[in-house]
């Protein structure tokens, strides 16, 4: 797990409007995200992150959510780990 990566990942990101849109194709027809999909767009830029490394970094609590990133917890993504990996592809 790389926590650091899915950081990195999370910052090119924000702010990039193409990457945003792409994140964005990444919610299903369901309202769900597909975190697998997100997971694949990152590795595809080198950074080396899984569906547990985002799911611990959106659920650290530690860091303000961007209107973006409150998109995609809306869309599903999971904000918390307790209930493991359930629901996530």
């Amino acid at each position: 797990m790389s926590i650091d990566a899915a950081q990195a990942f999370r910052k090119q990101v924000n702010g990039n409007q193409a990457l945003e849109t792409e994140v964005r194709s990444c919610v299903r027809q369901d309202g769900s995200l597909d975190v697998d999909a997100v997971v694949t767009l990152g590795k595809q830029r080198g950074f080396n992150i899984e569906a547990a490394d985002l799911v611990a970094l959106f659920g650290a609590n530690d860091d303000e959510l961007s209107d973006f990133e409150l998109e995609l917890v809306s869309a599903g993504l999971p904000t918390q780990c307790n209930g493991g990996m359930q629901g996530m592809s």
